[in-house]
C-alpha cells in the first residue's frame, strides 16, 4: 500500500509504483480526523478512478461511523475496499456502534470489502486483545 496524494500523483508515477510491486493506496481519513462523507466519498471516487486501471485495492483507515455512512458507496466500488484497523470499530464503545457495526458486517458479505484485523490497540482499550473476539469473528 502507498500514500499518495490523489490530486498530484501523475499516472506515470502509478505505473512506476505498480512495477515496483505496489498494488494499493491508502486514505488515511481517521489520521486528519475526516468524519465529512462528502469528502470521504469525493476521496474514494477519485481513488477508484487513479487505481482501477491497475487493478488495485484502495485502504481505507477511518472511523466505523464514518464507514457506514459510505457503505453504499464502497459497495458500488469496482475496485476491492480494504478497511484497516478493525474497521474502525472501538471495542469500548460497542454500544453506541452497534449499528455501525451491523452495516459494516454486511458490507463484507457483499463480496468487495475486507477488513484488516490490524494494530489491535486502536480498536480496545486492554492490554490483551481478548476484547477484539467478537469484531474479529
Amino acid at each position: 500500500m502507498a500514500v499518495i496524494d490523489l490530486e498530484a500523483t501523475p499516472h506515470a508515477a502509478l505505473q512506476a509504483m505498480h512495477g515496483h510491486g505496489v498494488r494499493g493506496i491508502r486514505l488515511n481519513l481517521e489520521v486528519s480526523g475526516q468524519r465529512n462523507h462528502d469528502f470521504a466519498l469525493t476521496q474514494l471516487k477519485r481513488a477508484e478512478q487513479l487505481i482501477g486501471p491497475f487493478g488495485w485495492a484502495v485502504q481505507v483507515y477511518a472511523d466505523v461511523d464514518v464507514i457506514a455512512e459510505l457503505a453504499t458507496d464502497i459497495a458500488a466500488l469496482k475496485v476491492p475496499v480494504v478497511l484497516d484497523h478493525f474497521a474502525g470499530i472501538k471495542t469500548y464503545k460497542k454500544d453506541e456502534q452497534k449499528a455501525a457495526f451491523a452495516t459494516v458486517v454486511e458490507l463484507v458479505k457483499r463480496g468487495n470489502a475486507y477488513v484488516k484485523l490490524s494494530a489491535p490497540y486502536r480498536a480496545s482499550r486492554r492490554a490483551s486483545t481478548m476484547s477484539l473476539n467478537s469484531p474479529g469473528r
